[in-house]
């Protein structure tokens, strides 16, 4: 089977995958790779779900991890879309936003603010850095 998934318009049509090829069984493989603007999927007839799941596995490695600092003790990284619950956890507490211009932040108000980071994270030349500290 092939699954094709136009990237025009996109910021991903920028983006430079390696392909990947993982052979199991004569009815369980898949391979990818770009061509041009199109992510091209080819798999089993049970694969659609694994090639997904890697496709978006490698776009949030692509997109989201592009600064990141470790030492033994600490990573300092871009924030990624998946960061949102933990980051809610906090802003959302009066206590922490008591003297902020902000918060306390509802769902949609963290999301909101995640996109607009990730938004930031895509702007050339980028001049904003909001960091997770793991």
């Amino acid at each position: 089977m092939v699954y094709i998934l136009d990237l025009e318009g996109t910021i991903l049509a920028e983006k430079d995958f390696e392909p990947i090829s993982m052979e199991r069984s004569e009815s369980n493989w898949i391979h990818y790779k770009m061509a041009g603007t199109t992510f091209k999927g080819y798999g089993g007839v049970q694969n659609l779900n694994e090639l997904l799941i890697v496709f978006k596995n490698r776009v949030e490695s692509l997109e989201y991890r592009q600064v990141q600092i470790e030492t033994n003790r600490l990573i300092i990284r871009d924030i990624c879309r998946s960061d949102w619950e933990s980051i809610h956890t906090y802003t959302s507490l009066p206590e922490v936003t008591r003297h902020i211009a902000w918060g306390p932040n509802t769902e949609e108000a963290t999301k909101a603010y995640i996109e607009q980071v990730l938004a930031s994270q895509q702007e050339q030349p980028r001049q904003d850095y909001e960091l997770a500290f793991v």
